[in-house]
């Protein structure tokens, strides 16, 4: 009978122990989970495509929306935090290329434009690169910048004095 009850009892031991290993081993399986999960989650990339200029109202930013469907197959940028640097593409459509070209003069314009900038700061809320280029035209060095407000989607653009806003999807 002694022995039975020792018996009872290293069961009910085991199964407490088992139970607790248990969770013991899920409680360690969520701190695995916790901890990679951020990072996991943390994307290098942030694109932000489909962007049009935005105007003074509603209704010019509207026009604008259905005229960049016109001019562009792809107006769009990419924050590579891994790399620092923004990505902006455009992919003209032919026949705005072709009056572009026209205007200029020139074959100036390509129909795939594709530029990288480098990343001066970036944070959860906003992206900003900043620089300076050599102007053709003006035939000067300029300063430029690019601000990116992540959360509500805008790019704010600054050449020189000329300052541009577009919305992204």
């Amino acid at each position: 009978m002694k022995k039975l009850s020792h018996l009872m009892i290293s069961c009910q031991m085991m199964k407490l122990i088992g139970n607790s290993f248990n969770k013991m081993k899920k409680l360690f399986f969520l701190n695995i989970i916790f901890i990679f999960l951020p990072s996991i989650s943390y994307s290098n990339i942030i694109n932000f495509e489909n962007c049009y200029g935005i105007e003074k109202t509603s209704t010019e930013t509207q026009n604008n929306k259905k005229n960049f469907v016109n001019y562009y197959e792809k107006y769009s940028y990419k924050v590579d935090s891994k790399l620092m640097e923004i990505q902006h593409i455009i992919i003209y459509k032919d026949n705005y290329l072709n009056s572009l070209n026209e205007r200029m003069k020139q074959n100036f314009f390509k129909k795939i434009s594709n530029s990288y900038y480098p990343i001066n700061y970036i944070d959860d809320n906003y992206v900003n690169s900043s620089g300076k280029e050599f102007n053709k035209s003006l035939n000067k060095e300029i300063d430029w910048s690019l601000v990116i407000n992540i959360k509500n989607k805008i790019v704010t653009s600054l050449v020189g004095d000329m300052s541009r806003k577009y919305q992204c999807e």
